[in-house]
């Protein structure tokens, strides 16, 4: 799997702006950051305008599907799949909006590039999985709290 991931890093780094105007979050964000995810992540999930999302849309010669999934939890504008040859399958999500009492646009405060994919440090992405609240989400930022607290000591 970890070949895969890394494969699927390298495609982000040839179609996405080489400016950090995206950024990859989840699972695949922590284990990006060194953050210990078992097992591996099984996707990874890109953020992004609407324009920059479309912009790649095109370059891949996708099609959008005839309607969206569902969710009253996350909604997107774009939102597509792609996987590349050997790799996992990459969720692109254009203008990513989180529900949570109403609908709010995700924004990011902060960048870290790791090997030239754009990723939030790990205090964000905790903010981020707390306003995701998802039962995984939650167990997240416990094992970014314990990795944390693990690297301090060291």
């Amino acid at each position: 799997m970890t070949q895969a991931l890394l494969r699927t890093f390298d495609f982000l780094c040839e179609v996405m702006p080489r400016e950090p105007s995206w950024r990859v979050i989840g699972s695949a964000a922590l284990w990006l950051s060194g953050v210990p995810v078992v097992p591996d992540p099984a996707d990874v999930d890109v953020v992004a305008s609407f324009e920059v999302i479309e912009s790649v849309r095109k370059a891949l010669k996708v099609s959008l599907p005839d309607a969206s999934r569902p969710d009253d939890r996350f909604r997107s504008h774009p939102f597509f799949q792609y996987k590349p040859d050997g790799g996992v399958v990459i969720d692109f999500m254009g203008d990513l909006e989180v529900f949570s009492g109403e609908w709010r646009c995700l924004h990011f405060e902060s960048c870290v590039s790791v090997g030239g994919v754009f990723v939030p440090d790990l205090h964000e992405q905790m903010t981020i999985l707390r306003q995701f609240g998802r039962p995984k989400d939650l167990q997240r930022i416990e094992t970014v709290q314990v990795f944390l607290s693990d690297s301090s000591c060291g």
